[in-house]
């Protein structure tokens, strides 16, 4: 529970979608998460820039600050697949990505190692 008068520190910046589902995480873990110029980031996201101008906030207690970049990097982990070899031109591809860089080809559904 937050002190009234404790500060409040910034642990993520990004997109309205990805800013709520992580205020949600950090609630559901007992923590005490705000959001922050979350307006803009609902009427305008793509007007958004992740972690630079006009990007929605998470706040939490200074307290809980630690413990909720714990969270998040767990998260953030959890989400990154295996890396993958793409079919198209057979580059090795960041298990974070979706499409290969170079030729623009879709992660398979069966990614090969």
């Amino acid at each position: 529970m937050r002190e009234a008068d404790e500060e409040l520190v910034e642990v993520y910046a990004g997109d309205f979608a990805r800013a709520e589902l992580i205020r949600g995480m950090l609630e559901n873990f007992g923590l005490s998460p705000e959001l922050r110029d979350a307006f803009l980031g609902a009427i305008a996201p793509f007007s958004v820039a992740p972690g630079g101008a006009g990007a929605v906030k998470v706040v939490v207690p200074a307290s809980e600050a630690e413990r909720a970049r714990t969270l998040i990097q767990g998260l953030e982990a959890a989400d990154a697949g295996p890396d993958w070899t793409c079919p198209g031109c057979g580059e090795r591809i960041d298990g974070r990505f979706e499409a290969c860089w170079q030729c623009g080809a879709r992660r398979p559904a069966t990614p090969n190692p």
